[in-house]
């Protein structure tokens, strides 16, 4: 694994894992942000961006299109006859949004994703592996010192 990192800290590696550390960025009065040059060239080098509520957090998930197609590949392997399938994929094909950057790399999510996540006027970017999350600052987890409980926990359920 070759790894690289740029002056602000994110680093980028040849297995796609996106690591680094927390981003603040404000929406304009159109309730756009400006998606930076280091989270851009993680983010692929696509125009379009697939924005998902998280499943489990308060935030929502910022995908490249080539994440959003690992996880489109593993619904089509599932059987369409599974007992409410057709319901999951109705739901989470609404709860999606494609967005595209504008000229300026600036990304304008719809006002009910922003709800969802309780992004109003600043929007915190953190990495996560292999999507940014898009968080409210009145709900992102702070975390100042590593915690090695957590960080265990994590390690456990990642099987690693």
């Amino acid at each position: 694994m070759s790894l690289s990192q740029d002056k602000n800290d994110v680093a980028v590696a040849e297995i796609d894992f996106l690591v680094g550390f927390p981003r603040t960025c404000f929406l304009d009065a159109k309730r756009r942000f400006c998606v930076s040059a280091e989270w851009r060239g993680l983010l692929g080098s696509s125009d379009y961006l697939y924005v998902i509520p998280n499943f489990y957090l308060p935030c929502l998930d910022l995908l490249s299109p080539e994440e959003m197609k690992a996880k489109l590949s593993q619904l089509r392997e599932r059987k369409r006859s599974e007992q409410g399938l057709g319901d999951a994929l109705r739901v989470f094909g609404a709860s999606s949004e494609l967005v595209k950057m504008d000229p300026q790399r600036r990304v304008r999510i719809c006002d009910r994703l922003l709800r969802f996540a309780k992004i109003e006027d600043k929007v915190i970017l953190a990495a996560s592996v292999t999507c940014v999350q898009l968080w409210s600052p009145a709900l992102y987890p702070e975390e100042e010192d590593v915690d090695q409980t957590k960080l265990a926990e994590a390690a456990r359920l990642l099987g690693i």
